[in-house]
């Protein structure tokens, strides 16, 4: 309610947000691109019109173009101004 009417920007760590499933309530991340460093993946792809980085396990590879869903749980949200 303080924040209502103002611009704010959504923050949370990549490790924080986790798989989920639109039955779930999950949000839909459309894939771009999917960063392979060894113990983890880094995938990186668009939430309608912001981009997302998402830290995964390294079994886990979405191709481009695909969507995954994900859950961002609400106490590891941070909210900026503007």
């Amino acid at each position: 309610r303080q924040y209502a009417g103002r611009k704010m920007t959504l923050g949370i760590r990549p490790e924080h947000i986790a798989l989920s499933s639109q039955a779930e309530g999950g949000v839909p991340l459309v894939m771009d691109t999917l960063e392979i460093l060894g113990a983890d993946n880094l995938a990186h792809g668009r939430w309608g019109e912001q981009k997302l980085v998402v830290r995964l396990a390294h079994q886990e590879r979405p191709t481009a173009g695909s969507t995954l869903w994900l859950h961002l749980p609400e106490n590891q949200l941070h909210l900026f101004d503007g």
